[in-house]
């Protein structure tokens, strides 16, 4: 009988690959400093306008945490044109839909809509950013204390999530929770939401995003007289930068009826960091599908019955995150250790290049499948100005491709290491 061979994938020519399937911006800005993007797609009759406005948790400070997604409820009240929910109403009507999203960098508020209807969107979207009135503001706060109760409070993965930003964490905001800290909430003034609505929703920390079925010069027309005479604003920088860590943190979270959770997290650099892609693969040759180390390593061997990986794009300095579900009859130390010596090994070995190949080529096509619908074409672009800046999107697949199994070995041994971790062990009962 021969010997089977390991099979190795195709590599994918990535340059060929990006100018197959890259979107063509046109990037243009107003006098008022609004950043407009543009891209054309004449496929289907519809078009998306998104805005973004930089500002998120990142910009909060304690005694308004959350105050972003707040107002990102509120905006949907209405302006002096508008009634409550009247856009959300109207753009329903047309057989479209929107909505919007707070994080830790940014607000983005979005809707999908007949080509025809493009100039409407614009007028109201225009008229948001100048002339919200936040009626119902007593119980739109109950709403969101709400969800903070019944989504965060009452529910132990999230509270874990919470419990390892505030103490891996500990100077820089990215440690709040977007949705606020209920004493934060219960407190909010229309004072405050005022003051963060005139700081922040201003054209010069703004992103207009249109992707879709529409003419270029036409569009720009529309958008320079919608928006063009709102005026600039002055949003202050975010100054604060998390000092090093220098020593392994440990919380432990039991409550009776919790499920068991091991969990550690990393301080890793920025998006627009050199050492972000070779991060980003290196977890990913962790735990990304059944063949990575850590499914390997603690699901198929039954230490483990999930284990997962969390690691997103921002602005300023984050996490990276490993979390594992324990077998019934796993202990904490035995996962722990399984997980540290993964580590260890990608750190001293790197990746082999079967493995190498593979990450690359799932990243390439996630890349492509991310911008397949008018919607995602829009995501993508918005997402990487505000996290990148002008040109990361068009640079991020040759980012990816410049890696090394050397650099993965390199930012291994450099970043996910015991002095720059914190360890949260979650369960029922109590400490073991």
């Amino acid at each position: 009988m021969p010997e089977k061979r390991a099979l190795v994938p195709e590599r994918i020519d990535v340059e060929g690959f990006f100018e197959k399937h890259r979107l063509r911006l046109i990037r243009t800005k107003l006098d008022n400093g609004l950043k407009v993007i543009l891209i054309e797609d004449h496929h289907v009759p519809l078009v998306s306008v998104q805005v973004y406005y930089l500002v998120g948790s990142r910009n909060e400070s304690y005694g308004v945490t959350g105050i972003s997604h707040f107002l990102e409820h509120m905006m949907f009240k209405g302006t002096h044109r508008f009634g409550p929910e009247e856009i959300s109403n109207i753009i329903t009507s047309w057989g479209g839909t929107d909505n919007a999203m707070t994080g830790k960098d940014m607000t983005v508020y979005w809707s999908l809509v007949p080509s025809d209807k493009l100039p409407q969107v614009l007028d109201m979207e225009a008229d948001r950013m100048q002339n919200a009135v936040f009626r119902e503001f007593d119980s739109e706060k109950m709403v969101v204390m709400e969800e903070r109760r019944l989504h965060y409070e009452n529910n132990p993965y999230v509270l874990l999530m919470e419990e390892m930003d505030s103490i891996a964490i500990q100077a820089h905001p990215y440690r709040h929770p977007v949705i606020g800290w209920m004493s934060d909430i219960e407190s909010f003034t229309i004072e405050d939401l005022e003051n963060h609505y005139r700081t922040f929703y201003v054209p010069n920390n703004a992103i207009l995003v249109v992707s879709g079925d529409f003419d270029q010069d036409e569009t720009l027309r529309l958008i320079t007289e919608y928006f063009g005479g709102i005026e600039p604003g002055e949003p202050p920088e975010v100054r604060t930068r998390e000092p090093s860590q220098n020593g392994e943190r440990r919380s432990f979270l039991f409550r009776e009826g919790w499920p068991r959770v091991w969990a550690v997290a990393y301080h890793i650099p920025e998006f627009k960091h050199p050492d972000y892609p070779p991060i980003l693969m290196a977890s990913m040759a962790l735990n990304s599908g059944r063949s990575s180390r850590l499914h390997r390593r603690l699901v198929e061997t039954g230490l483990a019955t999930e284990v997962d990986i969390i690691m997103e794009k921002t602005i300023d300095p984050f996490l990276l995150m490993v979390w594992v579900t324990p077998s019934e009859n796993a202990g904490f130390d035995e996962i722990e250790s399984a997980v540290f010596s993964e580590i260890e090994k990608l750190a001293a070995e790197s990746i082999t290049e079967p493995e190498h190949i593979k990450i690359m080529n799932n990243q390439a096509t996630a890349f492509a499948t991310a911008q397949e619908t008018v919607l995602g074409k829009g995501n993508i672009a918005g997402e990487f100005e505000v996290i990148g800046g002008a040109g990361s999107y068009e640079s991020w697949i040759k980012r990816l491709a410049a890696v090394t199994p050397e650099d993965i070995g390199r930012v291994v041994g450099q970043y996910l290491v015991e002095k720059n971790r914190t360890v949260i062990l979650m369960g029922s009962g109590g400490k073991p």
